[in-house]
């Protein structure tokens, strides 16, 4: 569960789409815990306190001088300290300790976006993603990698929705490996009528659970041959040190016969117009076809007769 404090310093709207998003659903293992602000009169303290929240003001306004209103306000952090010294952050007690000594040196001064900040985020910086729950998914990671256990966590869901750049993002920012399911599409003698008429059968999922799922499981280097759709051929060696986070992403990864071995499971969706839209832009109307034909229906039937979406611990929306 990720617990954050929210700053406002007015009506509190983006705390207001947060506390939505919490309350329907769509942002997950997420709680508000704190709502602070320097204004007295934030209709945003309101909305805290309507949801049961803690809400905190320190305003220099309350204060005689600067001075007293930044000792107050340090005060305020003794909370933060104690997060900190449990290790609740991926920052520690003394790194705080040292960021605040400078922060006091400065003269307390308000924190604020930078201008590049703002000019790169321009004109929806301050837009709140309410069906979106990636800060407590990038958090959850995080600890998963640190613990160093040799976590596995899927990333599931529809065809151009995103699985494969999100799974980049978070193993680039990470540092953890990420396998990919394309790489165990079926081969041509495996596309049987037979076999394609069961739900979630268009992937090899016996050779993934063989090569990579169990190796990595039983704290072993995973290694297989990707397959190239391209080629038509399994490429050189792969290998996957244990140890350590590895991602999973593509269609069919949370199979059935794969479910158990991973520690998290992400669904990825997208409406349908815009999933249309991706593939027609990413590989053209032939292709499109027969997606649209053929390998969505097959997607739509797996994830149905699984309820892949609905069991998954995280669900985002494209």
């Amino acid at each position: 569960m990720l617990n954050i404090a929210v700053c406002v310093s007015g009506g509190g709207t983006n705390l207001q789409a947060i506390l939505d998003g919490i309350e329907q659903g769509e942002i997950t293992n997420t709680r508000v815990a704190a709502v602070i602000s320097n204004n007295p009169g934030a209709y945003a303290l309101e909305r805290a306190e309507n949801h049961g929240i803690e809400g905190v003001c320190i305003s220099p306004k309350q204060f005689p001088d600067r001075e007293s209103f930044n000792r107050a306000f340090l005060e305020k952090l003794d909370t933060l300290r104690q997060l900190a010294e449990g290790r609740i952050f991926s920052f520690t007690r003394q790194e705080l300790e040292r960021y605040l000594e400078d922060y006091v040196k400065s003269g307390c001064v308000p924190l604020s976006h930078s201008p590049a900040y703002r000019a790169a985020y321009r004109p929806a910086y301050r837009v709140v993603k309410r069906s979106h729950s990636l800060v407590a998914l990038a958090w959850e990671l995080e600890r998963l990698r640190d613990r160093g256990e040799g976590a596995v966590v899927a990333i599931d869901g529809r065809c151009a929705s995103g699985k494969s750049s999100l799974a980049g993002c978070l193993g680039e920012r990470l540092g953890v490996p990420v396998v990919h399911m394309d790489d165990f599409f079926l081969r041509p003698e495996q596309r049987t009528r037979e076999r394609l008429s069961r739900p979630g059968e268009n992937v090899d999922h016996e050779r993934f659970l063989e090569e990579v799922l169990a190796p990595l499981r039983a704290g072993r280097a995973a290694a297989y041959r990707p397959w190239s759709c391209r080629t038509g051929e399994l490429g050189d060696p792969v290998t996957v040190e244990p140890g350590t986070l590895v991602l999973v992403e593509g269609s069919y990864s949370c199979h059935p016969e794969l479910w158990e071995h991973y520690a998290r499971r992400v669904f990825l969706s997208v409406e349908p117009e815009e999933q249309l839209r991706r593939i027609a832009e990413r590989d053209g109307a032939e292709q499109l076809k027969n997606f649209r034909e053929r390998w969505i229906p097959l997607e739509e039937k797996y994830f149905s007769a699984f309820q892949v979406e609905d069991r998954c611990d995280y669900q985002l929306e494209a």
